[in-house]
């Protein structure tokens, strides 16, 4: 490797990294954003007009922590989904393969069988 390749990478890194920080600082402030409006529920009373609005927003907030907890923890949601395909793609290549054993296998059998008839008829 030359100096321009390993600069490369290291830049390229570099710029990983801060991307993945910029992603941690984010879902840090936006779990704390959360957690603040839950807290201050109850110190404000919110207007019977506004309660169903109040509401659903606080619910979509609620329901968008999960992806902020797991780019807090460092797991990319998608990557369980990739993992799981990969794995299905490597149990569909071990059937093929296994297939392909078999087959493999009772062909040397009948190999085998032929050479042992062609040397007991040469007798």
């Amino acid at each position: 490797m030359d100096d321009k390749e390993i600069e490369s990478k290291m830049d390229s890194m570099i710029a990983e990294s801060k991307f993945k920080n910029r992603n941690f600082y984010g879902a840090i402030f936006m779990f704390v954003i959360v957690i603040m409006i839950t807290i201050s529920l109850f110190f404000f009373e919110i207007p019977e007009s506004n309660n169903d609005v109040i509401k659903m927003i606080i619910g979509v907030l609620v329901g968008s922590l999960s992806p902020v907890v797991f780019s807090i923890i460092g797991r990319d949601p998608n990557e369980i989904e990739k993992k799981n395909n990969k794995i299905a793609d490597l149990e569909a290549r071990n059937d093929e393969l296994q297939g392909r054993v078999k087959a493999l296998e009772d062909g040397l059998r009948e190999l085998q069988g032929e050479i042992i008839k062609a040397q007991f008829e040469n007798r």
